[in-house]
């Protein structure tokens, strides 16, 4: 209960409702066997490896707009102005529930899979490069902090090439830009840069390339992924064999 005092006082009660449930009527929800790579992005806030797209954006409001106009034209300190900073700040906190529950939303969906597969992005650095608009409204830093705190989330380092490697036949893809939507490579694949990012990252997990934010020089990942790749196509080949008594 609060109390307000002057002219205008009133009085507000606020009623919380406490819910017990019984631990054996709780159904606890089965993990998705499967591992799931997750790209983030500034055009596209989530990329899966699933090929799911998540775009979200909590622009500041019309309303927060104006009131910063508004208080602009008053004296700092003044009445006016204190009263219109409250109401700022209520605008504020209205956006910043809005990407908690979307925040919350998002990180309950990719926490039902057995594993997470991450990049070590540096969200700071994207503020540098003409992003920090995208960053602001996106929930990027939210869903990445509460992604870290699921044991079952595995974090790439930030220099495995999860964008410019083709899986497929070993080959680098240093000439891949940013606006380079598109993946390509001479070997035929041609897939949506996103998504081969996010099935990159699944692969560089299963085969413990770059796991745990490891520091690893271009030559001795080139010699990592060829290794794997060599030994994937040696499976491939038994079971060719196999298949064929």
């Amino acid at each position: 209960m609060s109390f307000m005092i002057g002219p205008r006082s009133f009085l507000r009660y606020f009623v919380q409702f406490v819910c017990y449930v019984p631990k054996e009527n709780i159904k606890t929800q089965k993990k998705i066997e499967k591992t799931i790579g997750i790209d983030f992005g500034c055009s596209t806030s989530f990329t899966t490896s699933e090929g799911k797209k998540i775009s979200v954006s909590v622009p500041e409001s019309g309303r927060l707009k104006k009131l910063q106009k508004h208080q602009a034209k008053k004296v700092k300190g003044s009445k006016n102005w204190l009263r219109t900073m409250k109401q700022v700040k209520k605008e504020y906190q209205k956006i910043t529930n809005r990407k908690n529950d979307l925040a919350n939303k998002i990180v309950h969906e990719f926490n039902q899979y057995q594993t997470i597969v991450i990049q070590d992005e540096q969200l700071k650095n994207w503020h540098k490069n003409g992003h920090g608009k995208a960053v602001q409204h996106s929930v990027l830093g939210r869903v990445k902090s509460k992604l870290l705190l699921n044991p079952n989330t595995v974090v790439l380092g930030k220099t495995v090439p999860t964008t410019k490697l083709c899986i497929k036949c070993g080959q680098w893809h240093d000439e891949i830009k940013v606006w380079n939507r598109t993946f390509k490579c001479d070997c035929g694949v041609e897939m949506d840069r996103d998504i081969h990012a996010a099935q990159n990252m699944v692969w560089f997990y299963e085969n413990n390339v770059g796991v745990e934010r490891a520091k690893v020089k271009r030559l001795e990942m080139k010699a990592l992924v060829d290794q794997a790749l060599a030994m994937e196509n040696q499976l491939l080949s038994v079971k060719d064999e196999d298949s064929s008594l």
